[in-house]
């Protein structure tokens, strides 16, 4: 991608100008790229069918991330105090990060009444 440097003249870029893409980043930097590749639909139908099945659990893994990750991004403080501490990572970006990465447990204790459990996250470990 190629950095773009704003002057007095032109104060922002956005949007797709021929085969280019500018872009705004968080950091309020603007970026320029090579826009995609135009397929046509029915090319699109046929790349769907020759997806292994390893790749169609991975698609759906990461719908149901999405899913959750644009819910979390908007309830879940954590997950914005992150995104203000990263500038390049929304909070969408790191609750969608989160979601992939499952808690390692450490250790498990059992005492009278209740089971105790050490666990490690990327992100936050609650009671539930």
């Amino acid at each position: 991608m190629t950095r773009v440097i704003l002057n007095g003249t032109v104060k922002a870029l956005r949007g797709k100008t021929g085969n280019l893409v500018f872009r705004e980043l968080p950091d309020g930097t603007t970026v320029m790229g090579q826009g995609p590749h135009q397929k046509n639909r029915r090319q699109k139908q046929r790349a769907n069918e020759k997806r292994s099945p390893a790749q169609k659990v991975h698609n759906n893994r990461f719908q149901d991330a999405a899913w959750y990750a644009s819910a979390a991004a908007k309830t879940e403080p954590v997950y914005q105090e992150r995104a203000d501490a990263t500038p390049m990572w929304t909070a969408y970006n790191h609750a969608l990060s989160d979601w992939f990465h499952a808690p390692q447990i450490g250790c498990l204790a059992q005492e009278p009444g209740c089971i105790l459990v050490e666990a490690t996250d990327d992100v936050r470990v609650t009671r539930d």
